[in-house]
């Protein structure tokens, strides 16, 4: 209830401001937004306030699959601002109620958000051919009558914010993306799998101990099965033994270099001067899928600062704000997720 009564309160003084001030009313959408980005009965004064969104299935085409895209969208005839929300290798399934109310309140808030779901991430596997299926997503979505062609981003969790990162500087779109909100993303995909490897990471010069959640250490495993299968067992092996952070480096570079190709065409690190794209990260301080050393080095090679914005916070459980804080701390980090909010969608409302 304390966490309501704040989220009700930044509701309250916004609106206020909204009646003098000429960017109140992006500021105002996004208080009313709020709620619905939190799990949970809580109030959410959007259900009351605007009608229902309307839902419809699309597909999109990877080169061996189709994916879905459940695109919800104000009833009312216009074009819109849209979002592609990609989940990536995630607990949550496309239409779980927490997805839904997310994608319901930005379409009330007056966006179309098309929620992709790709069979490959479903089965926990990770293809280059990803990227090849978000830039038919994004022409799908860019085509479609109740959307606006030249407001349409990305929005990724985990994995899926690499890969929407990847898309959004792919030559087909890239001119035409207009943000990505990326959550808790990878950038250097051999860095990773040492991080993963040692359970440690590099903040400073200083390593910092680390422990990978169950789905991490899965899909890391599975990664060291197809190295075994490829003849490199023992240096699988080695990284599978918990190296420190330099050793795990070492046998990173020992692998396969089929593997290490896919490895590189997955991650973002050396095309981050492709995107053309305002580009908005997110990363805990503690996230325990992606370290947040994988945020900051990102931050530290892009290109072009003055078209990114990065926010750290500690409420989030992973890609979900939901983390026992504190009201003091709970209070300073719903400020700043509505700044980073804020700062996302008021250019493109």
């Amino acid at each position: 209830m304390r966490r309501t009564g704040l989220v009700l309160l930044v509701i309250l003084l916004v609106g206020t401001a909204a009646l003098v001030w000429p960017p109140g009313r992006a500021a105002l959408k996004t208080a009313l937004l709020l709620p619905h980005l939190f799990p949970g009965n809580q109030l959410r004064p959007l259900d009351v306030l605007t009608p229902a969104p309307a839902r419809e299935e699309l597909t999109f085409r990877y080169p061996s699959a189709t994916g879905r895209i459940d695109l919800y969208r104000p009833p009312d005839s216009g074009r819109y601002p849209a979002v592609l929300f990609f989940l990536g290798v995630a607990p949550l399934a496309s239409r779980d109620p927490r997805v839904v109310q997310i994608a319901e309140g930005l379409s009330r808030s007056g966006l179309v958000v098309a929620v992709l779901e790709s069979p490959h991430l479903v089965a926990e596997r990770i293809l280059p051919e990803e990227v090849d299926g978000l830039v038919d997503a994004f022409q799908v979505v860019s085509r479609h009558p109740a959307v606006d062609p030249d407001r349409v981003g990305f929005a990724g969790f985990c994995v899926g914010a690499a890969l929407a990162l990847l898309a959004a500087a792919d030559p087909r779109i890239a001119d035409r993306v207009t943000f990505v909100n990326a959550l808790t993303p990878y950038y250097d995909g051999e860095e990773l799998l040492a991080e993963i490897a040692s359970r440690q990471f590099e903040v400073n010069g200083q390593r910092v101990d680390w422990n990978p959640s169950p789905l991490t250490l899965k899909i890391f495993n599975q990664l060291l099965d197809r190295a075994r299968a490829a003849g490199a067992g023992p240096v699988a092996d080695r990284l599978a033994a918990v190296p420190d952070l330099p050793t795990a480096r070492q046998l990173v570079a020992q692998l396969p270099e089929a593997a290490r190709r896919e490895i590189g065409l997955l991650s973002p690190k050396g095309k981050l001067g492709r995107l053309r794209a305002r580009i908005y990260v997110m990363h805990d301080l503690d996230d325990n899928n992606i370290p947040v050393a994988q945020a900051r080095r990102l931050v530290r090679d892009f290109p072009a600062p003055g078209r990114l914005t990065y926010t750290e916070f500690e409420f989030f459980e992973h890609v979900q704000p939901t983390k026992p804080v504190d009201p003091i701390t709970f209070g300073r980090e719903l400020g700043k997720f509505y700044a980073h909010v804020y700062r996302v969608l008021a250019p493109v409302w």
